[in-house]
Formats: C-alpha cells, structure tokens, sequence
C-alpha cells in the first residue's frame, strides 16, 4: 500500500479565478485546464488561462488539458507556461515530436489501447471513463491488469469525497483527478468546500 503522501490531487477543469484563490489555499498537486475543447463546458480560451496562470502559486502545477492537439495549439500552450500536457484520443508522431512539455496521455476505459509506451516524453497515464469529464465510473477492476510501464498512473473518472478511499485502496494510484467530483450542484463551476474536502480525504488515507 502506498504512502498517504505519495498519493497526490489534480483538480481538473479549472475556470475561475475564484477557483484559483481555493488552489492557492489548499495546494492540490496539479490543476488542469481543457483548452480547445468548444464541446466542454469547462473550456476556456487562451487569454483566460494566461490569467489564471498568472495568479496561480507557482507550487502548484499547471495541466494543459486538450483532445487530439495539433502543432499551432501545441505551441500556444507551450509559449503559456504551462507544466504539462494532458492528450485525449489521438496524436500524431508530428505533434508528439514537437512536444517539449511532459505528456499525460489518456486512456479511456473500453475505447482505445494504450499506446506510445516508450516515448521519453510521456510521463504517466490518465485512466478514465469512457466518457470523460462526465462524473461516470468506470469499473475499477478493469485497471487492474492495466500496465502502466513505470509511467505514472493517474486515476480519473466519477471520483469524489465518497468513493476516493475506495478507490486508492483498490488501484493505489499515483495521483487522483477530479472535476466533476468538485462542482458546484449546478454544475456550473467548483466549489471550494467540495475541493478542500476532496484533498482532506485523499491526504488522510492510511
């Protein structure tokens, strides 16, 4: 069993600059925000980032969230700042090379397979549902067979305050990643007790 500490807390879907004044208090691992994505609802635009970015405590790290990335958005994000890369669906070998970020790639449970194992630059795997960023879990015995080739292994996928220990006691991942998990009951944007609770729960686990 791992290490409470070893386990850490990406918040994904990050809008606000209210939701950057939570992070900055309770200091989660990582953050992501879903660039170029016009079908989410937690998409925001270049600018928006560049603010939050911005405000956001330099302790904590930046994910850059995009599905099937193409090289001009690839090199908006990198001229950003961003910490990272998070890949959904698809990347050519010609973006994949022009990639100086570390990439998470994500696998969506039932969909595709894991691929691109050994490049240098991928630094772990997202597993989630089928359809991420909807709250939907996924059978979790399903990841346990999952490889992940010394990559981090990223648990996303319906997690939330209720189910967490749960499920770090059954996968013992490497990071949590929550979105949906954290929102308001509008769905409409995080909220900050849900968020504090979120991290309470993963950093009190034995």
């Amino acid at each position: 069993m791992r290490n409470k500490k070893q386990i850490k807390v990406k918040i994904c879907g990050i809008t606000e600059l209210s939701e950057i004044k939570v992070i900055n208090e309770v200091l989660p691992d990582y953050i992501g925000m879903v660039l170029f994505c016009e079908s989410s609802k937690r998409n925001i635009s270049l600018e928006k980032a560049k603010e939050l970015l911005k405000a956001l405590d330099p302790r904590v790290l930046a994910v850059a969230v995009v599905v099937a990335p193409n090289l001009e958005q690839v090199t908006a994000i990198q001229e950003l700042g961003f910490h990272m890369i998070q890949i959904h669906k698809e990347v050519t070998q010609e973006v994949l090379e022009h990639i100086s970020l570390p990439i998470w790639k994500a696998y969506h449970m039932n969909q595709e397979d894991i691929d691109l194992l050994t490049h240098p630059s991928i630094m772990g795997y997202v597993i989630d549902s089928v359809n991420p960023g909807s709250g939907q879990i996924f059978d979790w015995e399903e990841a346990l067979d999952i490889k992940t080739y010394g990559k981090l292994f990223i648990l996303a996928g319906g997690l939330h305050e209720g189910n967490i220990h749960d499920a770090i006691f059954l996968l013992h991942p490497d990071v949590v990643d929550v979105s949906s998990g954290v929102e308001r009951k509008d769905g409409n944007g995080k909220d900050g007790e849900k968020i504090k609770t979120f991290i309470e729960k993963v950093r009190s686990y034995e």
